[in-house]
């Protein structure tokens, strides 16, 4: 979820103004198209608020203890990288929730309503389109990789 939150929130950067624009399509699957055996993604996705803010939602079940974890992303539009970056997941704080490692086995890392990141003003109509991004999560349990896509459109 941390890395498909980070996604997520970079994909989706100048989502905002009144809210006239919404997400669609959104799709996040594996890069491989394997599932992955170490965790479950429940639900995940994404929405606009009412004030344009990107809420994150879902969960993720692990099924084995995660430590050590990085998260490298980047987001593209239009075939233009327009955002990357590297996050180590151990001890930050995402939102509300702090990531301690290791990661218990059996545990849900679920979304809370304060999962929302505020988006720069005015950046709304640069964002429509059609925007791509991965993330690639390096742990304890080796590489995962995700990829995303999803649509800004005007309401």
């Amino acid at each position: 979820m941390f890395g498909t939150a980070l996604l997520l929130a970079s994909v989706a950067v100048g989502a905002w103004a009144a809210c006239q624009y919404e997400l669609k399509n959104i799709k996040i699957d594996t890069c491989d198209g394997k599932p992955i055996k170490e965790w479950t993604l429940k639900d995940i996705g994404a929405e606009l608020t009412e004030e344009c803010h990107l809420r994150i939602k879902g969960c993720i079940k692990l099924h084995q203890e995660l430590g050590d974890i990085k998260v490298e992303y980047k987001a593209i539009k239009n075939g233009m990288e327009v955002a990357r970056g590297t996050e180590k997941v151990c001890g930050i704080k995402l939102f509300d929730t702090v990531f301690q490692c290791p990661l218990a086995k059996d545990s849900d890392i679920c979304s809370t309503k304060s999962w929302v990141k505020e988006l720069p003003k005015g950046m709304m109509s640069m964002a429509v389109g059609n925007i791509k991004g991965e993330a690639k999560v390096k742990s304890t349990a080796g590489v995962n990789c995700y990829k995303l896509s999803a649509d800004v459109k005007r309401k």
